[in-house]
């Protein structure tokens, strides 16, 4: 079978092709070809999305082998080539590297000690091994290297460096591993959004490898009056493995920690510091769901687990606070009071108690977090979405939690002294409970308020949102239908992505309460994003007049959505005759108008040069036609920046030839300013093509200054050598290097002198 039928063997199957689409297509719109939706081949250079999109990488590797020009752009990456060596890290990978080594030489061989760094900083063992075995790199300082990676948590890469170069550490080289490991927690802060840059879990791999691998002197006696403490984290925002190796290093550690005192010695006097073999014989009766799972996740009355938790959260620095309040409510279910203590940590202490249904806890911080007065209640909600996770760490006790927390309610709001609006809001234990979604423990707290009396101010109708079950809708609407707005939740559709539980509340509320539903609909105000509202427009009868009185096809959508096409056409069926309108920012939109209602636009009812943009034009694929046909000059297209930044990320010359020459931006002395913006562009998809298209045809437009503002963003943000080279070599510039500093890969790449 031949390669043309083969391909057709495949492309007809209905499962195959899918699936290509499915790897090819993504949601990074600034990358794809906007009249097809899928990439060109060609066009796709940026290594960043190839390297980390699974899709992808087959692609990467394949135009590395046939050295296409390719964009690394080093300003989306804090280590250089990182998204490379990160994914690109199997013994396969081996040819990948030679081919990249040798067919993108400017980047990755100009300075090998920084790709050797960059490649170890990663833990990338396939990629050193290349650079040795291949091209005879020898680090300058391999001891240094090798004590980098050890710093680092690169244990893979330390070990190959040990196997390859023997560095011999002395006394002085352990001091400084050590001091530089200890006193991490002083540098590092943890952003727990991101896992992979997890300094806290390398430490760990660190220690493990100084004392059981390398069978390095143990650092001297740390003393906690220094604020020396090697590991600070949340406890609670960790997963029990976590917890176990951080034991572990504790456990290496422990004659060094003797001499710790905690700040709090009656809180951690109880915390035993386990052996190697008693933290082994903990790990072989833990499961690997139990090691996954985050600790606030976990039962309560795990006896070896509070070992763990107690032993990791005894040497903590920033965080020991927190994790105290979080280890006493999770184990002992007992609130640890701190006098004094700062409004960040009062807000993760209440996302610990409503986690575990503690609500005296809640009320105590609400009066110590100088939150201000309102008229239903101070609310805590402001502190987070954990605040609307109660009964996270508690799953397995709640009717008792509940009990204990209504009855806590209740003495709460019947003895109160203070006004209503300096005392915590009930409406945030309803939405807390109405977000936990049992409508039983609903039910419950509205009795007791009934029997106790307990006023209740008006439920936010944003809070609809929560409502997962119309069995909770009845509940809420029943104890709210006064304030009850269709207004609030009509916008709720605009404010979240998955409308689904918005649209089965609404049609539930149609047809079990019609009465009301009429009611509400008869004061219904439309706003503009109201036309995004699926629900409004299967039920157009009775919200078209309202939609007519407010002209709406002359309304503009907030953000970035678009009104779909099906809306538009219902919208344009009582569009008065007399009436303009526009396509609201939609591709689809005006290639309907353009293609079935082409009088609209010869009419002018359709204003093209008003309601629509140049960037709507070009991805109907109607740009020049429409321009040169219906659109008389002079024109004023305040968007025609987005277009021709459009036709720079998909490399469409033919069509910028087209943008520039009409409307005469090569002579335009206004033009000079906003051109830095697309030079932008072009340096950060090291777009040689494009930038080589202007020169040749618009030099004008090249003017010094721009050539210095390109320069220098190249030469210190994306590192694109190919622009450099293009400017310097080609352009003949000679930029002006006073007070610019490169980014470290061209440093040695290129050597300039004014």
């Amino acid at each position: 079978m031949d390669f043309d039928s083969l391909f057709f063997y495949c492309w007809r199957n209905v499962y195959i092709r899918g699936l290509i689409f499915y790897f090819i297509k993504t949601n990074k719109t600034d990358l794809i070809n906007s009249n097809f939706g899928i990439y060109n081949y060609y066009q796709m250079n940026d290594v960043n999305l190839m390297a980390t999109n699974n899709g992808l990488k087959q692609l990467l590797i394949e135009k590395v082998e046939k050295k296409f020009h390719l964009n690394f752009n080093f300003s989306k990456s804090e280590i250089p080539f990182e998204n490379i060596f990160n994914n690109f890290k199997s013994e396969k990978h081996v040819q990948f590297y030679k081919n990249l080594f040798n067919n993108y030489s400017n980047y990755f061989l100009s300075s090998m000690d920084k790709t050797a760094e960059y490649s170890m900083a990663c833990d990338c063992t396939v990629a050193f091994q290349v650079l040795v075995e291949n091209y005879k790199y020898k680090p300058i300082n391999y001891k240094q290297l090798f004590i980098d990676s050890i710093l680092n948590g690169s244990i893979n890469t330390s070990k190959l460096i040990n196997e390859m170069f023997k560095p011999q550490l002395n006394e002085e080289d352990i001091n400084k591993i050590w001091k530089l490991i200890i006193n991490k927690n002083i540098e590092l802060v943890i952003d727990e959004s991101l896992p992979k840059r997890d300094p806290i879990g390398k430490i760990n791999q660190s220690i493990e490898y100084l004392v059981n691998d390398l069978n390095i002197q143990l650092p001297s006696v740390v003393y906690n009056n220094s604020n020396n403490c090697f590991i600070d984290f949340s406890i609670k925002n960790r997963n029990l493995q976590f917890i176990l190796s951080t034991c572990y290093s504790i456990s290496l550690l422990k004659s060094s920690l003797e001499s710790f005192i905690s700040p709090y010695p009656h809180l951690t006097n109880s915390f035993k510091i386990l052996s190697i073999k008693e933290l082994n014989e903990i790990k072989s009766k833990l499961s690997v769901q139990e090691l996954e799972s985050n600790v606030q996740d976990i039962e309560t009355n795990n006896d070896i687990i509070s070992k763990l938790v107690g032993m990791a959260s005894k040497f903590t620095n920033n965080n020991f606070k927190v994790n105290m309040v979080f280890y006493y409510q999770h184990y002992e279910n007992k609130y640890i009071h701190f006098e004094e203590i700062e409004n960040q940590n009062l807000s993760l202490f209440n996302e610990i108690l409503i986690s575990h249904g503690n609500y005296k806890g809640i009320i105590e911080n609400v009066d110590r977090m100088g939150i201000e007065s309102h008229p239903k209640g101070k609310s805590i909600i402001i502190t987070g979405d954990e605040s609307f996770k109660i009964f996270r760490s508690c799953k397995n006790n709640i009717e008792n939690v509940f009990k204990t927390m209504i009855d806590d309610m209740v003495e709460y709001f019947t003895t109160k002294t203070k006004p209503y609006s300096e005392i915590h809001s009930i409406l945030d234990i309803i939405t807390f409970l109405v977000n936990y979604g049992d409508p039983k423990l609903v039910l419950s707290l509205f009795n007791e308020i009934n029997k106790q009396f307990i006023m209740v101010p008006d439920f936010p109708n944003q809070s609809f949102s929560l409502i997962t079950s119309t069995e909770m809708f009845d509940i809420i609407f029943h104890k709210f239908k006064n304030s009850f707005r269709i207004n609030e939740i009509y916008d709720l559709v605009d404010l979240n992505n998955d409308r689904t539980n918005t649209y089965l509340i609404l049609n539930h509320f149609k047809s079990k309460y019609p009465k009301e539903y009429n009611k509400v609909v008869r004061n219904y105000r439309p706003l503009p994003n109201h036309l995004l509202n699926e629900f409004i427009f299967n039920n157009l009868e009775e919200h078209k007049q309202k939609l007519i009185d407010h002209e709406c096809w002359l309304n503009r959508i907030r953000g970035s959505s678009t009104v779909p096409l099906e809306h538009f056409k219902k919208l344009l069926e009582f569009t008065p005759d007399e009436q303009e309108y526009h396509c609201f920012e939609s591709p689809d939109n005006f290639n309907y108008v353009f293609n079935q209602r082409m009088n609209d636009i010869e009419s002018g009812k359709f204003k093209l040069t008003h309601r629509s943009s140049l960037y709507n034009y070009y991805v109907s694929g109607k740009l020049e036609t429409t321009i040169l046909k219906y659109i008389e000059k002079p024109m004023d297209f305040p968007n025609i920046n987005s277009c021709i930044d459009l036709l720079i990320k998909i490399t469409d010359l033919n069509t910028l030839k087209f943008i520039i020459d009409y409307f005469n931006l090569q002579t335009c002395s206004n033009y000079q300013i906003p051109f830095k913006n697309h030079l932008l562009l072009i340096s950060e998809q090291n777009n040689l093509m494009v930038l080589s298209f202007i020169f040749q045809n618009y030099p004008n437009l090249l003017s010094q200054e721009n050539l210095q503002f390109l320069f220098n963003h190249c030469y210190q943000k994306t590192g694109s050598i190919e622009i450099i080279n293009y400017i310097i070599k080609t352009i003949r510039f000679k930029p002006n290097l006073l007070n610019l500093h490169s980014i470290p890969i061209l440093k040695n790449y290129f050597t300039f002198s004014n």
